[in-house]
C-alpha cells in the first residue's frame, strides 16, 4: 500500500497540492476503499496485491498523463480545494 501512497503523492505534488491535502485524501481514500472491499469479502492479500498493481500502473503512466493539459486540473478537483 505505501506504492499506492507514493504514486498517489507523487501525481499530485506535481501538480502542486500541498503535502497535507495529499496526505488526508489518501488515508481516507484507502481506508474506504479497504472496507468495500473487505465487506465484500476480498481476502486482505488479494487488496492488498490489487493497491500494488494499481500503484504500478500508475507509476508507468505518469510521464503520459503530465502531457495531457488537463492532467493538473482534474488531479487538483481530486483534492477538493486544494492547490
Amino acid at each position: 500500500m505505501l506504492s499506492n501512497f507514493a504514486t498517489t503523492e507523487r501525481y499530485a505534488e506535481a501538480c502542486g497540492v500541498p503535502k497535507s491535502a495529499i496526505e488526508r485524501e489518501l488515508t481516507s481514500s484507502v481506508k474506504l476503499l479497504r472496507a468495500c472491499l473487505e465487506a465484500r469479502g476480498v481476502p486482505a492479500a488479494k487488496i492488498e496485491q490489487t493497491l500494488q498493481n494499481g500503484a504500478k500502473l500508475g507509476e508507468q503512466m505518469l510521464p503520459a498523463v503530465q502531457k495531457d493539459p488537463a492532467f493538473c486540473p482534474r488531479i487538483k478537483s481530486g483534492f477538493g480545494k486544494a492547490g
